[in-house]
């Protein structure tokens, strides 16, 4: 049997520790799924991770990576996730 979840907005699944408190929270809407939880993964159909995010790592598991867009597009983004990695470990180890 399978569980069926309609809305016209969006929904959200929340799980919870022993006192309460979110602990992760999925969130499916009409333009974005949203996670927050320590880490993410997406597995392949016979259990193998494809895509794998960890508070300071993010690992892809597939045997051929694509980026799409231009190359100034691409060189944007690797700067910013570039800076990003530098203060947090900068942050880290100050």
């Amino acid at each position: 049997s399978s569980l069926l979840l309609q809305s016209t907005q969006n929904v959200t699944v929340s799980a919870r520790n022993p006192e309460g408190e979110v602990t992760g929270r999925v969130k499916v809407g009409a333009q974005m799924v949203d996670v927050q939880s320590q880490g993410f993964q997406i597995l392949s159909e016979d259990g193998k991770p494809l895509f794998t995010v960890e508070k300071q790592d993010v690992m892809v598991g597939t045997g051929r990576l694509r980026v799409t867009g231009t190359w100034r597009q691409w060189a944007a983004a690797a700067r910013i996730a570039l800076c990003s990695t530098l203060c947090c470990t900068l942050r880290h180890t100050l």
